[in-house]
This record gives C-alpha cells, sequence and structure tokens, in this order.
C-alpha cells in the first residue's frame, strides 16, 4: 500500500494514498487554472505577432505551436485520453512543446513510462521508499486523484 508523508500537530505520520488525496485535493490547485491560460494560449497562436508575444511571455526560446497541437490531437485519440481529462491531455501536449523531456534528460522516454515513474517530480526520490512513492498513474483511478495529477504536474514547470 502507498502511503504518504503527511505533517500534522508538528508531526510527520503516514496515511494511505487515497486519504492524502481526500484531505488535500479536494480542489484543483488555484495554480492550475492560471497556468493553464497559457497553455490555451500556446494552442491558439495564429501569428507571428502572437508567437513573438508568446515566446517573450513564457520566456521561451522557441516554440513550436504545430507540433504541439499534434501531440495534444494524438493524445486526444491515444489510451490516455480515457484516463486523463482534457487538460491534463493539453499540459502534456505543452510540456513537450517548452522541452521538458529533453531537459529532464529523457528525451526518448515513452509517455507510458514516464507517467509510471514514482516520484517522478520528488527531490532525491531514490532515497524516498518505496512504499511512499506514487506516479501519476497510481493517482488516476482514485478519488481526487486528476486534481492531485494536476497539482504534480505542475512541478514539472520548475525543470
Amino acid at each position: 500500500m502507498i502511503q504518504v508523508r503527511l505533517f500534522k500537530n508538528n508531526e510527520y505520520i503516514l496515511i494511505p494514498l487515497q486519504d492524502y488525496l481526500l484531505q488535500t485535493h479536494n480542489e484543483v490547485h488555484p495554480a492550475w487554472n492560471e497556468y493553464m491560460k497559457w497553455v490555451n494560449e500556446g494552442l491558439s497562436i495564429n501569428n507571428e505577432k502572437e508567437y513573438q508575444t508568446y515566446i517573450k511571455k513564457l520566456n521561451l526560446k522557441w516554440w513550436d505551436t504545430e507540433m504541439v497541437r499534434k501531440q495534444y490531437e494524438d493524445l486526444k485519440s491515444s489510451e490516455f485520453a480515457q484516463l486523463f481529462d482534457d487538460d491534463i491531455l493539453k499540459f502534456i501536449a505543452h510540456l513537450y512543446g517548452i522541452g521538458y523531456f529533453n531537459r529532464i534528460g529523457m528525451p526518448n522516454l515513452s509517455l507510458n513510462d514516464w507517467v509510471n515513474i514514482k516520484g517522478i517530480f520528488k527531490p532525491n526520490r531514490d532515497r524516498i521508499p518505496d512504499n511512499e512513492k506514487y506516479s501519476l498513474m497510481d493517482l488516476v483511478h482514485l478519488e481526487n486523484g486528476l486534481n492531485a495529477i494536476k497539482y504534480e504536474l505542475l512541478f514539472a514547470l520548475k525543470w
């Protein structure tokens, strides 16, 4: 059983992952909605002026709108569309667009492998006990799991 460390009453306690999600992810984190505005803007670029404004706003060296749109369309017709909502699919396509997988040194990693890596966004994940790490796929079918996935995905932006 996967457990999560929760700081409560001035100490860390281990609780089941589902209990953690029920306590901490009843709602989508507000930062998700804010960042999704930029994701949607990137998907709707129609001209050079919008492109230049977008890359400046996000401090990007480049942005391939057509590649991101294709990634998104491919995701919508993949098995991931049965697991993740549309915003998560857009966000993942956006990660491809900002070069996330190259930045983490895994340009050839399949999306399936990536979503199954336990503790993918945890610093020093190699030192975390296996029963305290979870992957995005571990969250999918749990109550509030999609809210938790959205929160976890925001950590990809730190790369």
